[in-house]
């Protein structure tokens, strides 16, 4: 059973992204897992663990889980994978009210985008 994830943490793990570490939302629990690169590629691979420090298992453990029951996590993009832009635009396309789905397109276009849009999106 899927368990819905708390959008603060997910905000939050997208805001606070490290270039080492891989984000996913683990899909049975609802909640955001930050994995070393390095450990996901180790599993994917099939390394040995065995020169592992104890403390280390955990997070290998749980690298071994993404990469044996993928379909239970959903990967976070990564910055640089986020258009701003394009997420704004896409969302202005999902309201429900004629009047605020053709009004929004308007708010985001030339300088000052993002500013008019967060004020049009507070009036809604």
């Amino acid at each position: 059973m899927r368990k819905p994830a708390k959008l603060e943490a997910v905000l939050e793990a997208l805001e606070l992204q490290m270039n080492e570490f891989s984000y996913f939302l683990d899909l049975r629990t609802g909640k955001v897992i930050a994995v070393l690169r390095e450990h996901l590629r180790a599993a994917e691979e099939g390394e040995s663990f065995d020169h592992l420090y104890e403390w280390q298992w955990e997070a290998i453990q749980t690298a071994i889980d993404i990469e044996v029951n993928f379909e239970h996590y959903a990967a976070l993009p990564g910055k640089s994978d986020i258009n701003e832009y394009q997420t704004m635009e896409d969302f202005c396309f999902t309201i429900q009210s004629d009047k605020d789905r053709t009004r929004l397109p308007d708010a985001i276009q030339g300088k000052g985008a993002f500013r008019r849009f967060q004020s049009a999106i507070s009036s809604l």
